[in-house]
């Protein structure tokens, strides 16, 4: 795994404001699992007008090699494939069986509706909130006691369905039946 580490992934999220892309997280010289991570966590902000890529840098070029553009995965054409490695390839596969997509030559965009009757995992995130009110010299003995009064299974805060304040959806994968190996063990 240490290989993996060696690679100079980088991840582009941008968020389109009045018809225009706009960067908002730029990272580069990742490790394979930091780059998964990041592509993932980046979905879970939802992928409407949002515009996520994922490559490797070599040689001073930036080779995109997945993306997700308002809710379209794809794989861009990718030209001189020998540059990506062995991890890009790892990565690659990973999140195209995830998401549903088989590489391809051109830029060929796989929608999220076009794949009908497909298991989707979606998370659903839900947000809750409750202000206390606790008496205390400073604030830090104050949080110090709210943070032990919330973990006390007795005497804790319980919040429940009148203190939530936003829930979102988002899609965190798709599964795919995979063909057998009918043949061998």
């Amino acid at each position: 795994m240490s290989d993996y580490m060696e690679d100079n992934f980088y991840y582009l999220e941008k968020v389109r404001m009045k018809g225009e892309y706009h960067v908002i997280l730029y990272k580069a010289w990742m490790g394979l699992w930091e780059a998964r991570e990041a592509f993932l966590d980046g979905l879970q902000e939802g992928i409407i007008n949002r515009q996520l890529v994922l490559g490797v840098e070599k040689d001073g070029e930036k080779i995109p090699f997945f993306q997700c553009d308002d809710g379209k995965f794809y794989i861009p054409e990718i030209k001189f494939r020998d540059k990506l490695g062995k991890p890009a390839d790892t990565l690659l596969e990973e999140l195209s069986g995830r998401f549903g997509i088989e590489e391809c030559g051109e830029r060929q965009a796989v929608y999220m509706s076009d794949a009908k009757n497909q298991n989707y995992d979606i998370r659903v995130t839900e947000t809750l909130s409750k202000i206390i009110t606790v008496k205390a010299p400073s604030m830090e003995l104050a949080l110090s006691e709210a943070h032990g009064n919330y973990s006390d299974a007795k005497n804790g805060y319980v919040l429940d369905y009148s203190d939530l304040r936003g829930v979102t959806l988002s899609v965190a994968g798709i599964h795919r039946e995979r063909p057998r190996n009918v043949g061998g063990r």
